[in-house]
């Protein structure tokens, strides 16, 4: 199967492109009796567990701006995603308490990773009980896979970083599992939360150990600071042009984007992962990164590393994954102000075995997109062309990837 969702449904293909299903996400709590169940609010993410041959799908809820606000958490009964049936869990995430994100803080844009012990993640949290919602802090959490799956009632943790006394993560992002047996993540392995600086040019990496069976009783590192290749800062928000109109799209910033990868091959353990940066040519680029942590230790050098851009193209909302032999593929969005080059959907890669820091493979057009976002939303331009993309690695052969991004097929259809 492959699963997409967009911002408020899920579809379930075949690998060849057959629909199956498709339903809402309130479709898809009918019935359950808890918030989920009428008030599901979008940021969807899609997770299959290499491990447990089962799927999760996850949003957000809450049926006011005040909250309460929950993540709705749905894990497959089976591997059959269509006719095997969902276990739900409506798992509130501003429950206040010592050390927990407090009441009327918003877990916005939750990202997650699954592991051989616990299903990971990282949420940035808005502060709703103001006049206007202002940064808080991050949350981060953990939830037993083995309950997820079993439909007991769930064990699980959340924590709260806030943003006093100084600075904080944002967009805290755990490390993903991708491989089976010897190459998956070893028990005992803890997972690892990457978060981009606010301060200076460094991937922030964090362990995290949780409680038994994922409860209370866990604890996340400090940062162990990765150096990286600065950048100028300069063009971040609404500046990627597109044709035939003034609307600009939202690069969505340096933030660390969807998912970080863990990938084990032979003895060496290393995170994956990418963002936008701003250049000196004015362009957004990804940059990427391949980070040790063989063993636990996470070495502050990556491995390799390296900004992909040219002077014409923008290229924002990027993905990643890396398959069971090292090589790697990063999808994103391209656009520019000229036509033909509206926002479009590209990827690049490299193989294993070529040199590091470099993207070799030739850049290729996934799709070429025929419009503009041109719409308005409450009165003024939508700048928002996306929150994230995905790209993922086929589990039966661990070498065909798949990705997922936007386009408009003519000005009129988005």
């Amino acid at each position: 199967h492959y699963i997409q969702a967009v911002n408020s449904a899920y579809a379930i293909y075949n690998k060849t492109g057959t629909l199956l299903a498709s339903f809402t996400e309130n479709q898809l709590w009918a019935g359950n009796g808890t918030i989920c169940n009428g008030s599901s609010s979008g940021d969807p993410v899609v997770l299959y567990d290499w491990l447990a041959d089962r799927w999760i799908l996850t949003h957000f809820a809450f049926a006011s701006n005040s909250g309460p606000f929950y993540q709705c958490i749905a894990a497959s009964k089976t591997s059959d995603p269509v006719a095997g049936g969902w276990w739900m869990y409506a798992v509130r995430m501003d429950p206040g308490g010592t050390g927990q994100p407090p009441v009327g803080k918003l877990n916005d844009y939750s990202k997650f990773g699954l592991w051989h012990d616990c299903l990971y993640m990282g949420a940035n949290e808005f502060d709703m009980t103001t006049t206007k919602s202002t940064y808080a802090g991050v949350a981060f959490a953990s939830f037993s896979r083995s309950d997820l799956y079993s439909g007991a009632a769930l064990t699980y943790s959340l924590g709260f970083l806030g943003t006093a006394p100084g600075f904080v993560p944002f967009t805290l992002i755990p490390s993903n599992n991708q491989g089976k047996g010897a190459n998956a993540a070893q028990p005992g392995t803890p997972n690892y939360f990457v978060s981009e600086s606010q301060t200076d040019y460094f991937f922030e990496v964090r362990k995290f150990a949780p409680g038994p069976n994922c409860g209370g009783g866990g604890s996340l590192s400090t940062a162990t600071n990765v150096s990286q290749t600065p950048y100028p800062f300069t063009t971040f928000g609404n500046v990627v042009p597109q044709p035939n109109t003034t609307n600009m799209l939202d690069n969505i910033d340096d933030r660390i984007m969807q998912k970080v990868q863990y990938r084990k091959i032979g003895g060496a353990e290393s995170l994956w992962v990418t963002h936008n940066v701003d250049t000196a040519s004015g362009p957004t680029a990804m940059q990427w990164a391949q980070i040790d942590v063989t063993g636990g230790t996470i070495v502050t050098t990556p491995v390799q590393q390296q900004i992909y851009p040219d002077a014409t193209l923008w290229r924002w909302m990027g993905s990643l994954a890396v398959d069971n032999q090292g090589n790697m593929a990063l999808g994103y969005s391209t656009s520019n102000g000229s036509s033909p080059n509206f926002p479009s959907i590209a990827y690049s890669g490299r193989l294993a075995t070529d040199p590091l820091n470099t993207l070799p493979q030739t850049e290729v057009q996934l799709i070429a997109g025929a419009g503009s976002q041109t719409n308005n939303c409450g009165g003024a331009p939508c700048n928002r062309w996306g929150d994230y993309t995905a790209m993922s690695v086929d589990p039966t052969d661990d070498c065909t990837f798949w990705y997922t991004n936007q386009y408009y097929s003519s000005q009129a259809n988005g």
